[in-house]
């Protein structure tokens, strides 16, 4: 967990570095896979001292297969609203460029309800993913794992802004399941975890 950091400054480092190294999409898409890397090391920083069993795991994850299936049902929602979108934005810009035209209040009228509808409705999904973990977790995970999760509450692994001094100890479970556990790069080290064999 003390590691935290250095990784964050690294991850940071590598992002604004790969692009002006290079403009070669191979380059940049290693880029990406590196840092995926780096996240993922910070994350078993996190998951390894829960000692989570086979069986635990086995437990939670068809719960987060479902989260990461509706997270792919939403992305594909709004991207057909956004293709819907793009005419609008596409004259505007040529108006703009050919015509020395502001952009209409049309472009903002129609844009910013729908980026607003997006931001509320992946919040409410969020928030119910992540109360239904909760859940789950209650009835999975032993007192010694949850406390895990509240003493690995510390500025190291907390967004900027938020004082774990101030937060129950639910708050503190919540935040490292939301951060920790249901982190996109968290499900492939989980599956992979689960599939380990006993150690002898």
């Amino acid at each position: 967990m003390k590691f935290r950091s250095l990784f964050v400054i690294l991850a940071c480092s590598a992002a604004m570095l790969a692009p002006a190294q290079s403009s070669n999409s191979d380059r940049a898409a290693h880029a990406t896979k590196i840092l995926v890397k780096v996240r993922q090391v910070d994350l078993l920083n996190q998951i390894l001292p829960l000692l989570m069993t086979k069986k635990q795991l086995e437990d939670i994850l068809p719960y987060i297969e479902r989260i990461r299936a509706d997270h792919r049902k939403t992305e594909i929602m709004e991207y057909d609203m956004l293709v819907k979108f793009e005419p609008m934005l596409d004259q505007a810009i040529k108006d703009g460029i050919e015509k020395d035209l502001l952009p209409s209040n049309d472009v903002f009228k129609e844009g910013i309800p729908m980026f607003t509808m997006f931001t509320i409705r992946r919040n409410a999904i969020s928030q119910e993913n992540l109360d239904g973990m909760m859940t789950l977790l209650e009835k999975t995970l032993n007192a010694g794992q949850k406390k895990a999760m509240t003493f690995a509450m510390k500025p190291t692994i907390v967004q900027s802004g938020i004082d774990p001094a101030k937060m129950t100890d639910i708050q503190k479970q919540r935040y490292f399941v939301d951060y920790i556990l249901l982190d996109p790069a968290a499900y492939e080290l989980l599956v992979k975890l689960s599939q380990r064999k006993p150690r002898s």
